[in-house]
């Protein structure tokens, strides 16, 4: 739950009042003001200050298992907590535990995921006036600080964070109509067998359905086995590694048409010849905008521990770009502003209004799932979710902290700056485009990703029925 304006203020004023006695009884002695000193340091060496900062960042999160620090994973956390010691501004006792320095972060990413702005909060050493050079030359490029600013002690960038913006990057041929070998294909081979095209033999263990020396094939004509089970998952995505191109593990050798070298040939192919059209982009941004304000979103998340009363969220407002041409292709830009977010909420609101799309469902299918959402005994809808190699944190908001600040009483000694990314824009958006958009676009290039999710959800209308018969949804 979000900290609310009241509880911000008290927060502040404490913070403030403890910084300003902290200050008063500084000139009488430094030993009584030793939370912001290395206490833990070597007595033989000497102690440096250490202050509460904000490091403002940016990052692809290509190549590492998510924001957060985990043991014996490669994350954003740990790369730049490393490079904090190797330039002096964590001292070598701290360096063992960042939790030494209260570092915290205003939003978690995944797997894959990307930051274009992104918060970190922290004890840091400040005596070089350089630290911020020295620290991006010995972080990789894909991560990039881009300065910080002074906050109050109790500074914690995840409770004062009031709300987020997301923005997920999609190709404008995913909202075309269902294709007519498409259709064909449903008309010709049942579920069961249209689930073993695209996600192989659920059977095999997972290293014999890695084995591409001699996998098994299934022609339209060819039953499924009677020991595949009756239900599979439809998600393209391996828990284990999301950024895997499913195409490449699917079983579908009996059809060309749905071969992993078809999906990433038609997808160049349709990324540079389709254009979206201003009636198809008005239905879009139609959809979208039935998102906007307090819903339940139990649909919209994993099943397990989720309820009518833990699902409601606050939509601020979603914007959808005119068509961007980038690379080889027309995409589209849409930016999510909420107060937070459930997992794989934006992923499977991203993911119902493509399908409305290519369905040509009416854009009121939102307003019906979200109405049936507020039933206690409501229906579950199984909505894909689109692939998450598209999606970006763009930036965390802290207005009210902000506000906040303004309010209180002012002392030269101990005033902070306001939180603000815009001083950064420039290099923020500089980064975005070379680091950022280039690897999505090039992913999909390599992979034809959006392709295959869109066909393989076309190619399995039984499990999205309300998709298709939106009057006949029941409990």
């Amino acid at each position: 739950m979000l900290p609310s304006n009241s509880c911000i203020e008290d927060t502040l004023k404490r913070s403030t009042e403890n910084d300003s006695a902290q200050s008063s009884e500084s000139k009488k002695s430094k030993i009584e003001t030793t939370n912001e000193i290395d206490t833990s340091e070597d007595p033989h060496s000497q102690r440096l200050p250490k202050r509460n900062v904000v490091l403002y960042l940016s990052y692809c999160g290509d190549g590492y298992q998510g924001m957060q620090v985990n043991q014996n994973a490669k994350t954003i956390e740990g790369d730049l907590f490393k490079a904090l010691c190797q330039v002096g501004a964590i001292s070598k006792d701290n360096s063992s535990d960042q939790k030494k320095v209260q570092l915290q972060r205003a939003a978690r990413t995944d797997k894959g995921v990307h930051a274009a702005r992104q918060l970190v909060s922290l004890k840091m050493i400040l005596e070089d006036k350089d630290i911020i050079q020295k620290l991006n030359s010995a972080l990789p490029d894909q991560i990039r600080v881009w300065g910080y600013d002074r906050v109050i002690k109790s500074f914690n960038p995840k409770n004062f964070c009031d709300s987020r913006i997301y923005e997920y990057l999609i190709p404008t041929y995913a909202f075309m109509p269902i294709s007519s070998d498409t259709k064909q294909f449903i008309a010709s081979a049942p579920l069961e067998q249209r689930k073993l095209y695209f996600f192989g033999n659920p059977l095999l263990s997972k290293k014999e359905s890695k084995d591409t020396s001699n996998p098994p094939t299934f022609s339209p004509s060819q039953p499924p086995s009677e020991e595949t089970p009756t239900k599979l998952s439809t998600d393209i995505e391996d828990t284990e590694n999301p950024a895997e191109n499913p195409a490449e593990k699917s079983n579908i050798k009996g059809n060309p048409y749905f071969s992993s070298e078809s999906f990433i040939n038609r997808a160049t192919e349709l990324r540079s010849s389709f254009r979206i059209s201003p009636d198809l982009l008005s239905r879009v941004k139609s959809c979208f905008a039935n998102y906007v304000g307090t819903h339940n979103f139990i649909n919209f998340t994993v099943t397990k521990g989720t309820t009518g009363n833990n699902s409601s969220r606050f939509i601020k407002s979603i914007s959808v770009s005119d068509p961007l041409l980038l690379g080889d292709g027309e995409w589209l830009s849409i930016k999510i502003h909420g107060q937070s977010f459930m997992l794989h909420q934006i992923r499977k609101m991203i993911g119902l209004v493509i399908n409305i799309a290519r369905t040509n469902s009416s854009p009121s299918l939102v307003k019906e799932i979200l109405s049936e959402s507020k039933k206690s005994n409501s229906a579950r809808f199984n909505i894909p979710k689109a692939p998450g190699f598209g999606l970006l944190l763009d930036e965390p908001s802290f207005a009210n902290y902000n506000k906040k600040l303004d309010s209180l009483k002012k002392n030269p000694n101990l005033e902070r700056p306001h939180i603000d990314f815009q001083p950064y824009f420039s290099q923020i958006e500089s980064f975005k485009s070379e680091f950022i958009y280039s690897k999505i676009i090039d992913y999909e290039k390599k992979k034809g990703s959006f392709l295959f999710w869109s066909e393989m959800t076309d190619s399995l209308p039984e499990e999205f029925p309300f998709l298709y018969n939106p009057i006949e949804i029941k409990p």
